[in-house]
């Protein structure tokens, strides 16, 4: 009799299983389709970059998303259409594109250039504020163009990991909604599955040699989140 529950546990463990794949693979193709990991992501950098009431942050974060190195992200980038927006951005191509905004094309190579840049090239805000901060954090041994990007990409992945929390609790709200759907459609009694299983010999046979071939690669559960690669998705 041992053997038999162990095998029905096996066998209800692969159902939710594959149930679980589907379920991430709707869950995939929905954020595919509406953009909403690339909405969430611009909607957050446009808070980050808001100086004040009268200013949201779109008309910089538009600048910033047009630069090459933001632009090139974007899903599926031959459509004409501001709705497929970059799913993940990465600290690298975020960093790039600011100094971008500000070197507006300039060769900027020192520190003390960028500096005098700043007030120039970008608007009275937050940005502006804090990429100043950044530069005056630098240490002499970091004191260079690479140590103040590294500093930049500091600062980003630490603003991503709360986006990517926050997307996460989102993500996890859709993921039961579509559970409890399917279980509904499908028909999935964990009660019945149970009696069938322990009846049919043949079909336990049958889940505990598929649970066999699984890898350990393939047992992850669903994939859960973008990290919006920024989503450390604030300061």
């Amino acid at each position: 009799m041992i053997p038999t529950i162990i095998d029905v546990a096996i066998s209800l463990i692969v159902i939710f299983f594959l149930l679980s794949t589907l379920v991430s693979f709707i869950n995939e193709i929905i954020a595919l389709i509406v953009s909403s990991r690339g909405k969430l992501l611009r909607n957050s950098l446009q808070k980050l970059l808001a100086n004040d009431a009268d200013d949201d942050g779109s008309t910089l974060l538009q600048q910033l998303y047009n630069s090459k190195h933001i632009y090139k992200l974007r899903i599926f980038k031959n459509l004409k259409s501001n709705g497929y927006l970059p799913a993940n951005i990465s600290p690298e191509s975020f960093a790039d594109a600011i100094l971008e905004q500000v070197n507006k094309k300039l060769p900027l190579a020192t520190i003390e250039e960028i500096k005098e840049h700043i007030p120039l090239s970008l608007p009275e805000g937050f940005l502006r504020q804090k990429l100043l901060l950044l530069i005056a954090e630098l240490t002499p041994d970091n004191y260079h163009v690479a140590g103040f990007k590294q500093k930049i990409k500091d600062w980003y992945n630490g603003y991503m990991d709360t986006v990517t929390e926050v997307y996460r609790l989102k993500s996890r709200v859709i993921i039961f909604i579509i559970s409890v759907l399917l279980c509904f459609i499908m028909n999935i009694d964990t009660l019945s599955l149970s009696q069938y299983f322990w009846q049919n010999k043949a079909a336990r046979e049958q889940m505990v040699n598929y649970a066999e071939g699984l890898d350990k690669s393939t047992i992850k559960g669903p994939k859960e989140v973008m990290r919006l690669d920024t989503v450390k998705q604030f300061p």
